[in-house]
């Protein structure tokens, strides 16, 4: 079941929020993410889970063109592995030209 946000303002901006993603064991029930997250730092692929969150955000931002109110801001949470990974900056600026977001 998807669930939307609350918005928290609409300014002159446009709306602004916090991209959070659930993942979702085989059964189809929540993986906390202190589970997760530990493991894949601990084998260096957390640059994997970035990138999977900013996949799913151009899908949702997709699968949604025309019915979002215009969006101001996003705020994305960045691994430090990710942020420590010259390519993942190249990476991430391809993906993020990929949204269906204006300039």
């Amino acid at each position: 079941r998807e669930r939307w946000p609350r918005l928290a303002f609409q300014g002159d901006f446009g709306v602004s929020g916090e991209v959070l993603c659930r993942l979702r064991g085989a059964d189809g029930a929540p993986v906390s993410p202190a589970g997760v997250i530990p493991v894949l730092q601990a084998r260096a692929r957390l640059v994997e889970l970035d990138l999977a969150v900013l996949r799913a955000l151009g899908q949702f931002l997709e699968a949604r063109r025309g019915r979002l109110p215009a969006i101001g801001k996003l705020a994305i949470n960045i691994s430090g592995q990710s942020l420590a990974s010259r390519a993942f900056a190249d990476t991430i600026r391809r993906q993020l030209a990929e949204l269906p977001l204006p300039p």
